[in-house]
Parts: structure tokens; C-alpha cells; sequence
């Protein structure tokens, strides 16, 4: 992509305000500037992180209102999920038309409705998701490179052709990939593919307060401290979007206990049987996935 195509994509977009400077709005406003937009401006509820942020360059400037941002072309809500839908049922209403709004929740079912409800058709709104997450949170956890190549998923909340080619010029401008699916497509997938990640990378963690062995520490093999990564997420973050999609975590969750629960009877009653049930599972595999020596996407 040419210079000139990254301006005109930008152009697009207009004068962008992103609600939350947490990890993913911070990355997104590093990339975008990267991208060659200069008219970025971030809000926080917590004004000192939308200061860290901003001393590392997300952001052209620091909004002080809501007001500010609701004056912006564009507005992307960069926060917790049960947080955007909040925001998007108290702005909503007072959203410019013309403008367009995009989030960047990862339970997105909750968020579309909550948009087709307060969000007017005259405002170009679309759900997004950009899928380039780690676990280190806050602005110190932004790595824009993670946006390069990754999938950014955008989902309809009514038909507009304008939302989609605005959703097309942000993913371009960052690098990203553009994947379209509907809300419950998304969700159902995301519960098996990181939400329940994440619920078994805290329970695997909890484990540790039992352990009273002298030296179990120096015993915690790689493989553990890579299952147990995801621990290290914000848990109010992981609670929001994992509540957030309780209808389909809630069933992958009981597949899981299931599965679990047939392992543990193998081993108290055939445990010559075990090999074979784990080469059916291991079947499953994604194989093509990257390692990552450090904190990765998720």
C-alpha cells in the first residue's frame, strides 16, 4: 500500500478519538499514527494512564470530555465490554451522524444489540475486534507490531456500506487483515479459541496456593508457565468478555469438565487407555500456530 492510499484511508477516518487508552487503545493509536494519521485523541476514566499513553505516542493530544470525542469523525471504544456497552447506551443517542463508531470488545452479540438500541442509522457504527491482545495489561502492554497481518474482525450491526469501507480504511491504516463475520459467529468461535484459554489459565495459576513444597518453583516447567500466561491478564477485563459471552463459554466450560473428568477415570481405572484418548484430542490440534518464547496475541 502506497503513501498516498495510507492518506486517503486516513482522510476516511477524519479526526479519531479513542475512548479507553488501556493496552488495545494504545496500540491501536500507535499504529494508526504510525499508519499516518496525525489527528488521533485519547479519553480515560483514569487520567494518568491516558498520560502514559500519550507520552508514548498513541495520541496527538488527551480529550477531557466525552463531549470532545462525541465532535470526532471517528470514535473507537477501546475498553472492557461490559464498559462499551454502557458507553454506547449513555452516547448513543448523541452520536453525530456522519460519524462512525467502532468498538473493540471480544464478546461481540452484547455489543451489537447494544448498538442497533442506542446508536441512530444515520451514525455508521460496526463491531470490531482486533485480534492482537497479550497479557500484559495497560499502555506498557501495547506492541503495535502484533497489528501487522492479524485479524481484524468487524461485525455488521446493520447494513452500511460507508461503515464497512470506514471499518476497511482502519484495518488497512493499522496493518491488519479484515475479517468479516456476524456477532454470534464470533462468539461462539472466541469461546473456544480464547475465553476458555483464559478461565483455565487462572484455575491452573490457583493451583499454586496449594502448593507448599519447598522449592516447587524451581520445578514449574516452561510448558506450565506457558498454560498459566493468560493469569496475567486484568481479571475485570477477562470477566467483562468472558460474562459477556456466558451463553456459549458456559458450554465449551462444560465440554472441558467433561473431557477433564474422562481423563481422571482412565487414571484411576485404565490408565493403559490413556494414549489413545489423548492422540483423539491431540487429532484437534492447531498445528499451525506460532510459538512465542514471550507474551504473544491471544
Amino acid at each position: 500500500m502506497t503513501a498516498d492510499h495510507l492518506s486517503r484511508a486516513g482522510s476516511d477516518l477524519g479526526r479519531i478519538a479513542i475512548l479507553g487508552a488501556g493496552q488495545i487503545g494504545t496500540m491501536l493509536g500507535l499504529a494508526l499514527r504510525d499508519g499516518g494519521c496525525a489527528d488521533v485523541w485519547m479519553l480515560d476514566k483514569q487520567p494518568e494512564v491516558a498520560e502514559m499513553s500519550l507520552d508514548l505516542g498513541a495520541a496527538s493530544g488527551l480529550m477531557s470530555s466525552t463531549r470532545e470525542a462525541l465532535d470526532c469523525d471517528t470514535m473507537i471504544l477501546a475498553m472492557p465490554v461490559p464498559q462499551i456497552v454502557k458507553t454506547i447506551k449513555e452516547l448513543g443517542p448523541h452520536m453525530r451522524r456522519g460519524s462512525f463508531v467502532v468498538d473493540t470488545g471480544s464478546a461481540k452479540v452484547a455489543i451489537i444489540e447494544s448498538m442497533r438500541s442506542h446508536i441512530p442509522p444515520g451514525v455508521h457504527a460496526i463491531g470490531g475486534h482486533p485480534l492482537v491482545g497479550t497479557e500484559r495489561p495497560g499502555p506498557q502492554g501495547a506492541r503495535p507490531q502484533l497489528m501487522k497481518g492479524a485479524s481484524f474482525v468487524f461485525t455488521e450491526v446493520r447494513e452500511d456500506q460507508t461503515a464497512f469501507d470506514r471499518a476497511c480504511s482502519l484495518a488497512t491504516l493499522v496493518g491488519a487483515r479484515m475479517y468479516e463475520v456476524d456477532a454470534e459467529t464470533h462468539d461462539a468461535c472466541l469461546a473456544r479459541t480464547s475465553h476458555i484459554a483464559h478461565i483455565a489459565a487462572f484455575a491452573l495459576a490457583s493451583l499454586n496456593d496449594q502448593v507448599s513444597l519447598p522449592g516447587w518453583r524451581g520445578l514449574s516447567s516452561p510448558g506450565y508457565e506457558r498454560a498459566v500466561r493468560l493469569a496475567n491478564s486484568d481479571a475485570e477485563m477477562v470477566a467483562g468478555f468472558v460474562g459477556a459471552n456466558a451463553q456459549y463459554v458456559k458450554g465449551v466450560l462444560d465440554e472441558v469438565i467433561s473431557k477433564l473428568a474422562e481423563a481422571s477415570r482412565l487414571l484411576s481405572d485404565a490408565p493403559e487407555d490413556l494414549t489413545a484418548l489423548l492422540a483423539t484430542w491431540q487429532r484437534s490440534a492447531v498445528r499451525d500456530i506460532p510459538l512465542y518464547e514471550t507474551e504473544a496475541a491471544v
